[in-house]
C-alpha cells in the first residue's frame, strides 16, 4: 500500500480512503508545503480565475490536441475550446465532466500559472478537494503539509484518466470503487 495512503488510514472517511486507493495510475496522492494564503490573496486570485480558466482551456486545445482526443474529446469539442476557452460540451447544453483545478489550491497558497493548472473529470476534482477539507479541519495551524492528488507525472497537466472526460452527471461524484 502507497505509504501516503497508509497515513492516512482513520483519518479520513473510510469512502475517501477506498476512493483514493483505486486512483488510476496517472493520478498519485503527494505530500505538499501546507501554507494558507491570506483571504485578501485568495480572493484576487479567484476574481482572476475565470479568465485564466478561458486562456489555459484555449492553450490546452492548441498544444495538447492529442491528450484532449485520448480523453475522448471530439475534434470539434477541441476547436471550440480552442476558439472560445470555454468547456466542451456532449451535446447542446450538456457540459462534459472536465474541470480546470489548481495542483496546489488557492487557499493553499497557489497560484493561476499554467503550471499550477491541470484539467481533470469533475469527480477527481471533487476528490481532491474532499481529501484537503478532511485533513484541514484536522488540523491545527501549524500542520506543515498537506496529503493531495496530483499528475504522476509532475508536468501533466492532462492526466490520462480511463474512461476520459464523459457527460457531466448529477450524481455522486465521487469516483467508484471496488
Amino acid at each position: 500500500m502507497n505509504p501516503l495512503l497508509t497515513e492516512l488510514e482513520g483519518r479520513i472517511p473510510a469512502d475517501l480512503f477506498n476512493a483514493l486507493a483505486t486512483l488510476p495510475p496517472s493520478l498519485a496522492l503527494a505530500r505538499i508545503a501546507y501554507k494558507r494564503a491570506t483571504p485578501d490573496t485568495v480572493r484576487q486570485r479567484r476574481g482572476a480565475f475565470s479568465t485564466i480558466k478561458s486562456e489555459f482551456l484555449q492553450y490546452m486545445a492548441n498544444h495538447h490536441a492529442e491528450n484532449l482526443r485520448a480523453m475522448n474529446l471530439t475534434d470539434q469539442s477541441i476547436e471550440a475550446m480552442r476558439l472560445y476557452g470555454m468547456f466542451p460540451q456532449n451535446r447542446p447544453g450538456e457540459r462534459m465532466d472536465m474541470s480546470v483545478d489548481h495542483k496546489r489550491s488557492l487557499s493553499m497558497g497557489g497560484d493561476n500559472g499554467f503550471d499550477n493548472l491541470m484539467l481533470l473529470p469533475d469527480r477527481f476534482n471533487a476528490l481532491k478537494d474532499e481529501l484537503e477539507k478532511a485533513q484541514r479541519s484536522d488540523t491545527t495551524n501549524t500542520q506543515a503539509s498537506l496529503i493531495t492528488i496530483l499528475p504522476a507525472d509532475p508536468g501533466d497537466q492532462i492526466p490520462f484518466i480511463p474512461g476520459g472526460f464523459a457527460k457531466a452527471s448529477r450524481k455522486s461524484k465521487m469516483p467508484e470503487h471496488a
